[in-house]
């Protein structure tokens, strides 16, 4: 990436109103408007046939049960800092 193309992207990046990311396939930018994104993310997450509700206590239980075992497995050095966050 050039340097001109790198700093149009940090300039990007301060736009509330846009969402930058990598592209399903393949290297690249992806450019999109951030009420686009929302409303295609919206509807994918609401589709019954991909996805199906869940018990948000269980989800909190289960995320606690994550971070522990990374802690852990942190502590006995068995991940870096990197693969810990």
């Amino acid at each position: 990436m050039s340097e001109n193309e790198s700093n149009a992207l940090h300039a990007l990046r301060k736009d509330s109103n846009i969402v930058i990311s990598k592209p399903d396939k393949g290297n690249g930018v992806v450019v999109l408007n951030r009420a686009d994104y929302v409303a295609k993310m919206h509807t994918i997450l609401c589709d019954t046939n991909k996805f199906q509700p869940c018990d948000h206590d269980n989800n909190v239980a289960n995320l606690l049960k994550f971070q522990n075992c990374l802690r852990h497995l942190k502590g006995e050095k068995a991940i870096n800092e990197d693969t810990y966050r």
